[in-house]
């Protein structure tokens, strides 16, 4: 059984365009509507990759950052270990010349004054040690005695000498200087392993 429409074929196509249109605007907002969705993930997705390009840079920076850390220290076993070749082809056993000067400036006494201060090295004898030798003077004679004391109750000053060089008497300001020269032995030690040691507790 066949419908029979009793509207004007005008009406009847313009409903017919509009189904069309209706139809077409539908799947035109379906499609749009996927099309933001692809937009919406992709920037998601575009989001991510920045943030991970990001934590790999920050990354890269620490590893280079750590790196150059690495090569300080890598640069510093190196100078050890060339200078430890070095005072292996040398002199394994000499003075601790700072230990000398740091024990000297403890002991000597108030009134005393240093005119001349040496140290050498002496490794023309069979057992190598130092040489120390100090000309002073002082106001108070007495005080060479307790000098003489305290160096020899140091760790590595030993053999102490000493000579009396002369007294000057001043009549105007009535009183006397008194010069004299000390000579003393310095010990030596294992200077390779001291510096090793220093550098130990440098680092810590």
């Amino acid at each position: 059984m066949h419908s029979i429409s009793l509207l004007p074929s005008e009406i009847k196509q313009t409903r017919e365009k509009n189904k069309k249109y209706f139809t077409i605007g539908t799947i035109i907002f379906i499609i749009a509507l996927l099309c933001s969705g692809l937009l919406f993930f992709l920037f998601l997705h575009v989001d991510n990759v920045k943030n991970q390009v990001d934590s790999t840079k920050q990354n890269i920076t620490i590893v280079e950052s750590e790196i150059e850390e690495l090569q300080k220290y890598r640069n510093s076993y190196k100078q050890i270990t060339e200078i430890t070749e070095v005072m292996e082809k040398t002199h394994g056993e000499v003075p601790n010349w700072q230990k000398t000067m740091i024990q000297i400036g403890e002991t000597i006494p108030m009134k005393t004054w240093l005119n001349v201060l040496s140290m050498q090295y002496d490794d023309s004898v069979d057992n190598p040690l130092g040489i120390l030798t100090i000309e002073a003077y002082t106001f108070d004679y007495k005080e060479l005695t307790t000098w003489l004391k305290s160096l020899n109750n140091t760790d590595e000053i030993n053999n102490i000498e000493y000579e009396f060089l002369k007294k000057i008497y001043d009549e105007d300001m009535d009183f006397a200087i008194y010069t004299y020269e000390i000579k003393a032995k310095v010990d030596t030690e294992d200077f390779t392993q001291r510096y090793l040691e220093e550098g130990e507790s440098a680092d810590d």
